[in-house]
């Protein structure tokens, strides 16, 4: 691979680490606003929805994650 090409992958894993970083603080956020809903609201719609949403931004960041790394792997 070329320096340039080398550049190119280095600058997309940047902006894919910044992107999986935006989404753990969104999960958080989303962890905390699910801590602090009332105990019959988590166990009912709203909670169930926070905790899919949670899911889903894990499900995202593991694959951002798995991307990064094959791009990783590429450019060794």
């Amino acid at each position: 691979m070329n320096k340039e090409r080398r550049k190119t992958i280095e600058a997309i894993i940047t902006g894919l680490d910044e992107l999986k970083c935006q989404i753990e603080d969104a999960h958080s956020e989303e962890e905390e606003y699910l801590e602090n809903m009332p105990e019959g609201l988590q166990a009912g719609a709203k909670g169930e929805a926070a905790q899919n949403a949670m899911t889903e931004m894990e499900n995202a960041t593991d694959s951002i994650q798995e991307a990064i790394d094959a791009l990783n792997t590429a450019i060794q």
